[in-house]
């Protein structure tokens, strides 16, 4: 399973490195969340990264900048005993941006069968009772969102790219922010 969700997170069609688009107001929202509050003294932010591995089972645990994302999932031959559960929240951004963010995702993890709850910037999903394949297949999925997703909150200026981010990740369209103009208009 680590190995599918890492093929995932280092697919060489999305841009690892480098800022995402971002427009002013999504710049100034972030220097106004370190003005009001130090997000380094929530306690996710200090949270460990690790990952808890085996043939069949995977726990990874990953505190990226703001963000802070869950997948634990069994994947083997037995199908009702195959999962996957994933929790994804936080960002730097303000919370209508990571708002606007969590429901993409979660409009992405519905397309693909998962069962989905979206509470403020956090979403949680799971996929129960699927084949091995198909279990690998997905996880290999959720490791291109995580990476797709990367700094995405401060880039979500509208409402609908809701819509079009879903849309486009689901096509496979993984430049899609890099094509995008982004407007200070939300």
């Amino acid at each position: 399973p680590l190995k599918a969700l890492l093929a995932g997170m280092l697919d060489k069609r999305i841009p690892r490195f480098g800022p995402r688009p971002m427009d002013l107001r999504g710049f100034m929202s972030i220097m106004a969340r370190h003005a009001v509050t130090n997000p380094e003294e929530e306690r996710t932010f200090r949270d460990p990264c690790y990952a808890l591995i085996s043939d069949e089972y995977v726990n990874y645990t990953a505190r990226v900048g703001y963000h802070f994302g869950v997948v634990d999932a069994y994947c083997g031959e037995a199908i009702n005993k195959n999962y996957i559960s994933l929790l994804f929240r936080g960002g730097a951004a303000d919370y209508i941006r990571r708002y606007r963010r969590a429901r993409a995702i979660a409009g992405i993890l519905d397309h693909y069968g998962f069962s989905t709850n979206v509470r403020g910037d956090a979403i949680t999903a799971r996929l129960s009772k699927r084949s091995r394949q198909e279990t690998t297949a997905q996880l290999e999925m959720v490791g291109r969102l995580f990476q797709f997703f990367r700094q995405m909150d401060a880039a979500m200026v509208s409402e609908d790219l809701v819509a079009r981010v879903q849309e486009a990740f689901i096509r496979e369209d993984f430049m899609f922010w890099e094509k995008q103009s982004v407007s200070s208009k939300p």
